[in-house]
């Protein structure tokens, strides 16, 4: 029987490659925003994604989008303390310090996101 992980870095990672790509076109544009878009909802996505197919059923996730998570390949899991974007990398810090302190200064949430941004280059 196979074993299904959880692909959503794996995802982000091909999606945030193709954003790039797009990038160097500006004919390209709106599917470049497009495609950031599908990025940050698989990125942040609360349930595991295990395909494409089920990467489809997301909210933005296009069939641009789709052959880009279908050819997707490299690493699954993303090292602990690393994030696949700076969207989920943010969030993390946020709920981190919403754990110590409560309400968080907007100064201590950018001191922190810019850690774990820097820490995960």
């Amino acid at each position: 029987m196979a074993v299904h992980v959880d692909r959503r870095d794996q995802f982000a990672r091909a999606l945030w490659d193709e954003c790039d790509r797009r990038r160097r076109g500006e004919w390209d544009e709106a599917a470049r925003r497009v495609m950031n878009t599908a990025l940050v909802r698989v990125a942040l996505h609360e349930d595991p994604l295990r395909s494409a197919a089920q990467a489809r059923r997301v909210r933005s996730v296009g069939p641009e989008a789709v052959r880009v998570l279908e050819a997707a390949n490299g690493p699954v899991a993303t090292e602990p303390g690393k994030y696949a974007s700076a969207a989920a990398a943010v969030l993390a810090a946020l709920l981190e310090l919403e754990k110590r302190a409560h309400p968080v200064p907007m100064r201590d949430l950018l001191t922190a996101a810019g850690a774990v941004l820097e820490s995960g280059r």
